[in-house]
């Protein structure tokens, strides 16, 4: 048993030797090019193969997708690196100015012109707040400037006062030769009555001139009066602060108005601003301030129209999306009496370089 033991292990290897001779051996060149199970795991796939010579690879639908993406960046500006005009895109027709008109003085409000729709000019007298009380004020103010200047413009009371005094000097010079001829011809008591005289009418012609200039003085504060009683009745007119059109009436005749209550709205439809964004590692300020541009929107039943304008403002600042602030002025027209561009639409901008 002991010996069967021993010859069982033997026979075991023999059979195993005798099964290796008839495995080929690997060449080690090809063991080494051969890739471990884990090396086939991490080696990238391969990339799809080129098609027929002048044709590109073929692109999966997730690279298509990134590389729109990529091409919507930088805030819609396209510029071909062939030196094309900057296209922007998604740019926003803004107004320049709107403006409630307000009441400045407190009243009521007697006319009102102003109706949803009109087209008005600038300092076109739109209505007005009861304005009875300053044009009485104007009046008295009036009347008292003109008696003031009457007054200033006339020197009668000047020329007496010196014909006066110049008489009463001559009388004095009279009595003093007559006193050098016959000592006792005038007495002393009556040459000072005469010199006393003489001094009245002197002060009377200087207080004459004085008078005459304080009535000067008079004619130009009443003139004062009047310029202020015109400005409290212009305060009173309302008017449009620039052309454009009127978009909302918030009171009408009959209302009372306190100052500051917006009376109606005025909007200014030419020109019109169009604000949009430039990438700011694309372009510099310097390189787009003042160049022409070419606005075009998309109107109803979609009918496109251009309009011509300029670059007015580049913002120094740039925002943390990298891009600066663009605005753009368009000169709007009209068509059958109605304006084409409407404030708010959207548009395209290409900026000329050239």
């Amino acid at each position: 048993m002991r010996s069967l033991g021993i010859l069982l292990p033997c026979l075991v290897l023999a059979i195993v030797a005798f099964a290796l001779r008839g495995v080929p051996a690997v060449e080690p060149a090809r063991a080494a090019a051969l890739p471990s199970p884990r090396e086939s795991s991490d080696k990238p796939a391969p990339q799809a193969e080129a098609g027929p010579k002048g044709t590109a690879p073929a692109v999966g639908p997730s690279e298509v997708k990134s590389g729109q993406a990529r091409a919507a960046d930088g805030n819609n500006t396209a510029l071909a690196k062939s030196g094309r005009d900057p296209v922007l895109q998604n740019c926003r027709v803004e107004l320049i100015q709107g403006v409630d008109v307000p009441g400045l003085e407190s009243g009521m409000l007697m006319v009102l012109e102003a109706k949803e729709g009109m087209d008005v000019t600038q300092s076109r007298n739109l209505g007005h707040i009861d304005d009875r009380e300053p044009k009485m004020q104007r009046t008295i103010s009036k009347l008292k400037h003109d008696a003031a200047k009457a007054k200033a413009d006339s020197d009668t009371e000047v020329v007496y006062a010196h014909d006066a005094w110049q008489e009463a000097k001559f009388e004095v010079e009279q009595n003093q030769k007559a006193i050098r001829l016959n000592a006792k011809a005038v007495t002393q008591i009556d040459l000072a009555k005469l010199r006393l005289a003489e001094a009245k009418a002197k002060a009377a012609w200087e207080k004459a001139k004085i008078d005459q200039q304080q009535a000067v003085f008079e004619a130009d504060t009443k003139e004062a009066e009047v310029q202020a009683a015109d400005i409290s009745i212009d305060r009173r007119q309302l008017r449009a602060p620039f052309d454009g059109i009127v978009t909302n009436v918030y009171r009408h005749p009959g209302e009372w108005v306190a100052p500051g209550d917006p009376v109606f709205k005025v909007i200014q439809v030419n020109p019109l601003r169009i604000e949009a964004s430039l990438s700011a590692a694309e372009f510099d300020p310097h390189e787009i301030e003042g160049r022409p541009v070419t606005i075009e929107t998309e109107l109803a039943h979609g009918r496109r129209e251009k309009f011509p304008g300029k670059i007015v403002f580049v913002s120094p600042e740039v925002s943390l999306a990298g891009e600066h602030v663009v605005f753009a002025e368009v000169n709007n027209r009209q068509e059958n009496g109605l304006w084409v561009l409407s404030p708010g639409l959207s548009a395209t901008m290409v900026i000329h370089m050239k």
